[in-house]
This record gives structure tokens, sequence and C-alpha cells, in this order.
């Protein structure tokens, strides 16, 4: 069986990122292409659902309700990952993306479902200045699920794609959902 190209050609693309970071050019422009295998469409269009690109809402909905299963989910993207061609410096990628702002749960704020959307809240802060009191939850539900996918998923990943690490990004979304938007932030 031919190795994935992404894998052939995988050390280049590796100086690829490496320079881009550094502002640096090496051959040619940093080029990712992701298109759909032929025969492969319908997981295609799963791909570029709604959701984004891989994104874990519905079943993120299943872990709220109790009835998360961390081998179906990966089934489920291993499915989309090989159904996908990896063009230029692009190679598959698992994100374990509990959704944006997720970081707020794993500080103390509940996880609230609504239509296709997350909502971290309501906020548990009174006041800026206690932010310094914040810290990890490392019993929250929600940080449990995001650890044990990452390491399901990592254990299983090795030489057939990327794990990423959870959606920690958005610090002043975070900071909202700690303390609420609605107020001067002073």
């Amino acid at each position: 069986m031919k190795e994935p190209e992404w894998i052939l050609n995988f050390d280049k693309t590796k100086e690829r990122f490496n320079a881009w970071y550094e502002c640096e050019l090496i051959d040619r422009p940093l080029i990712q292409v992701w298109a759909p295998l032929k025969g492969k469409e319908e997981m295609w269009e799963i791909y570029r659902s709604k959701y984004g690109i891989f994104r874990s809402y519905k079943f993120l909905k299943k872990w709220k309700n109790k009835n998360f299963d961390n081998e179906f989910l990966i089934n489920h993207r291993n499915e989309i990952l090989s159904s996908i061609y990896y063009g230029g410096d692009a190679f598959p990628t698992f994100f374990v993306d509990m959704g944006p702002g997720s970081l707020a749960a794993y500080l103390g704020c509940e996880t609230e479902f609504r239509d296709e959307t997350i909502w971290y809240g309501p906020p548990i802060l009174d006041d800026y200045k206690a932010l310094d009191d914040i810290k990890l939850i490392e019993n929250n539900d929600l940080w449990k699920i995001t650890q044990e996918l990452t390491k399901a998923v990592s254990d299983q990943s090795k030489g057939k794609y990327f794990t990423t690490t959870a959606n920690l990004i958005m610090g002043l979304d975070i900071i909202a959902s700690l303390r609420g938007g609605a107020e001067p932030f002073i």
C-alpha cells in the first residue's frame, strides 16, 4: 500500500511551517489544499457542515445528556479524515474541540446548549480583580471528557493524523463568560 502523499512530503512541510513562523520562505509559500476524494463526496459534506471543520457540537450534546461515546466520535472522525485529499502542505488533523470558549467551563462556568450553539455562564465572578482566584476545576465533567478524548485520540492516531489540544482561545470571550459582558470592563 502506497503511503499517503502528506506522509511522503511531511519533512518538507515541517520546514515550510517553521519558515512561515519565522516570517521566512524556503522554496514557495505555505499552501494547504483539502478536497474530497473521488467517491467520498458525502463525507466531505459532513466535513464542511454548519458545525465547521470537525466540530464536536452534536457529540457535546450527547455528553451533556451523559451519552458521550469517545469510540464513536473517533471512528466517525477517522472516516471523515480518510475521505479527504491533502494537497500541498495540508495534513490530517483531529481537532479535540469542545466548543469555542470551553476554557470558561474548565474554570467553573456552566455549559448551556441552545439550538446549534454552546454558551458558558452565568458569570461566576463579581469583580475582575477576582480573576487571580480563578483556577482549573479538575473534577469538571467537560475537563474530564476533554482529557479522556485527547488521550484516546492521541493513543490511536500515531502515524495517521495529528491531534490538537483543546480550544483554549478567545481570551476576552472567556473573561466575559466568567464576569459577564454587560458592565464596563474597569
